[in-house]
Formats: structure tokens, sequence, C-alpha cells
């Protein structure tokens, strides 16, 4: 197998936040934990030759946040993140173009990362639209805001 790294810049945005200037300011409740043990996270997926890290970078971090707030998680459609992410792009659909952390925030604002047994990875069909119900199951899935 081939290994390739590709790497999709971002564009500078207006609204891009520099870290510097947005360190956590908010006082952390006493007994509060931002931790959460490897074992509870979802297993890492391989990504096959499929240019979709950021789908797979993305799910952990939904999985992780669903398990912060809600103590579970519901694995989200790798395969409905990718190409929402470079539907967002403007990309050609049926080309492996890879997508950028913002283009994926955004898709996820949009139409949310329905759960994965709606559209399981296959990287062979990444080209194809998600089905009707993968589209609507996403919408309980958005999320509320990303900078």
């Amino acid at each position: 197998m081939q290994l390739r790294f590709g790497f999709v810049p971002q564009m500078p945005d207006q609204r891009d936040w520099r870290f510097e200037d947005h360190v956590l300011t908010t006082p952390v409740t006493a007994g509060t934990s931002f931790h959460i043990a490897e074992s509870e996270l979802p297993p890492v997926q391989d990504q096959a030759d499929l240019g979709s890290c950021t789908a797979h970078a993305v799910r952990l971090a939904l999985c992780r946040n669903q398990i912060l707030k809600h103590g579970e998680y519901t694995d989200p459609s790798r395969l409905f993140l990718y190409w929402t992410f470079r539907r967002v792009d403007g990309s050609d659909m049926n080309a492996d173009t890879g997508a950028t952390l913002r283009s994926a925030f955004k898709a996820l604002r949009l139409w949310g990362g329905p759960p994965e047994w709606l559209w399981e990875y296959d990287p062979k069909r990444f080209g194809e639209s998600p089905p009707m119900e993968a589209w609507v199951a996403g919408q309980g899935f958005q999320s509320l805001e990303y900078y």
C-alpha cells in the first residue's frame, strides 16, 4: 500500500481566532474533568486509500464531546462527513480532493453527522451522494457554532 499525505491549506478568514487571544478564561468548577480514558473512545479507524483524514479526526472530536456531555456517543458516518466537507469546499464530488477543517465544521453546522450505520464507510462509494435517511438523521447531530 502506498501512503500519501495530502494537505489542503485553509484560506485566511476574517472570523479566524488567534489561539493566543482566546485562552480559557472561564473558571472551571472543582472536580470537573476533561479527561476521557482511551478505552471509552471509539477505536481509531483506517481511512484506507481515501483522503478522508478530516472526517476521521472530526469523528473522534465529536465522539469525545458527546461523551463529555452525555456519557456516551453515537459514532458519526465518516463517509457522510467526508462527502459534506467536500461539498462545502466546492470540490468535484467524484474526485478524492481532501477537505479543510474549516469546511468540516461548517458542514457540521449545516448538515450534522448522522450515525455510521446509516452510511457505513466504504472508500469505493466516496463519490455517491449520501442516502436521504442520513441527511434527515444528520439534522439531529448538528454543531451549534464554529469559529
